[in-house]
């Protein structure tokens, strides 16, 4: 609200005027679009993910639920951060998306490579990369993306060629290893039932691409994961 105050020729205040603004409206869509944020932030660490920002001018990122950055959203990282956390024989791949950043290339990249972090850990990971905002020359001013940590699933996998190597010698380990199986499908799933809430309340054209993106990744890892059980029923 605001107050003014009218006052006579003997500056004695003579009249008062308040002016009120009806902010409910505009309180309300604040109210949601925190809401929003927090529903983002709890399907990217429920997905095992960690969302990055590339500043394309100060060649720094600004990160959601990263471990490089000890799950400190509020830290500005630099390209070398993050190359000291590359596995080194997976450093030329790095080599060649830092470039593709330093170009500002107009196009998604993606690829894999393995991260030691922080604490030690190995984890086997999957770079995605999209221009989010380009200029009038067609050169890009910032990138988005995420990076999935796939070594659970690799562990799956893992698991899941040893449990059949065994399981082909004792039909009664392949039903242990089938029933198991429930816990370790809900990893992709979760990703794939997150995300798919998050489109429907987003219209957000780039988000929902992104969204689809990592939909559409889980739903490959889910089937994948599914061909394996069902070609270990068969034996």
């Amino acid at each position: 609200g605001i107050v003014k105050y009218l006052r006579d020729d003997a500056e004695t205040v003579s009249k008062i005027i308040l002016l009120m603004t009806d902010i409910t409206q505009s309180q309300l869509l604040k109210d949601e679009l925190v809401k929003n944020i927090e529903k983002t932030k709890y399907a990217i660490q429920a997905s095992n993910i960690s969302f990055w920002d590339y500043d394309c001018y100060t060649r720094t990122l600004k990160t959601i639920n990263d471990p490089i950055s000890g799950f400190n959203d509020d830290e500005i990282l630099s390209g070398e951060d993050y190359r000291k956390c590359v596995f080194v024989e997976d450093l030329p791949k790095y080599a060649f998306f830092s470039q593709y950043l330093l170009n500002r290339e107009n196009r998604p990249y993606s690829f894999d490579m393995r991260a030691v972090y922080p604490d030690g850990s190995l984890h086997y990971c999957t770079i995605t990369s999209k221009p989010f905002e380009v200029n009038e020359d067609g050169k890009v001013l910032r990138y988005v993306g995420f990076r999935k940590d796939n070594t659970e699933l690799m562990k799956i996998q893992e698991r899941l060629s040893e449990a059949k190597e065994k399981a082909e010698n004792a039909d009664k380990l392949k039903s242990a290893f089938l029933a198991n199986m429930s816990h370790e499908i809900r990893t992709p799933l979760n990703a794939i039932v997150g995300f798919s809430e998050l489109l429907q309340s987003t219209d957000d054209r780039e988000e929902r691409e992104q969204y689809g993106n990592i939909i559409n990744h889980n739903s490959d890892l889910l089937l994948r994961l599914i061909g394996d059980i069902l070609d270990l029923s068969k034996i």
